[in-house]
């Protein structure tokens, strides 16, 4: 009887177990993604939006890249950027409100880069690492800017 009765108590307690993890909630929305108004810049009487934009790195502290067809980077409107340093590829996190942009620490893959994209790569990382805000200029240029408003990096729109 106490064993029956056990068992019956058992079930019951599995039932409302089950019956309880079939509820239903609302997917959780994440607390990182930038509302559309953040990822957006003016250019002018028009509007150049970051996001799903791949942008190839023209320069980087106003010297020339090695290669700019090789040196990008995109947004994603959940706030992840990747890209490639021109040797080794990245990925990671940008926090964009307004025109203020930071990088979180960027993974990088591991090849080894020679000579001019190895100096290419660190002085990449190392400017990431320094920009505080953003513009577009007038030909649609999407300026990395650090604190003191010295531009960083300047990249240009591979897609329109």
């Amino acid at each position: 009887m106490v064993a029956r009765h056990s068992m019956k108590l058992c079930l019951f307690c599995v039932g409302l177990t089950l019956i309880g993890g079939c509820g239903s909630k609302e997917p959780q929305r994440s607390q990182s993604a930038a509302p559309d108004s953040q990822i957006h810049a003016e250019q002018g009487a028009t509007t150049v939006s970051l996001v799903g934009t791949e942008w190839k790195v023209a320069d980087i502290g106003g010297k020339a890249v090695a290669d700019p067809s090789q040196t990008s980077m995109q947004f994603a409107a959940e706030g992840n950027v990747s890209g490639s340093t021109g040797c080794n590829n990245f990925t990671g996190t940008a926090k964009i409100e307004g025109d203020q942009v930071s990088f979180n620490p960027l993974a990088t893959t591991r090849k080894a880069c020679q000579g001019e994209l190895a100096t290419q790569e660190q002085t990449f990382l190392k400017a990431i690492e320094s920009v505080h805000r953003f513009t577009v200029d007038s030909a649609g240029n999407l300026q990395l800017l650090g604190a003191d408003g010295q531009t960083l990096m300047t990249l240009t729109r591979a897609t329109p």
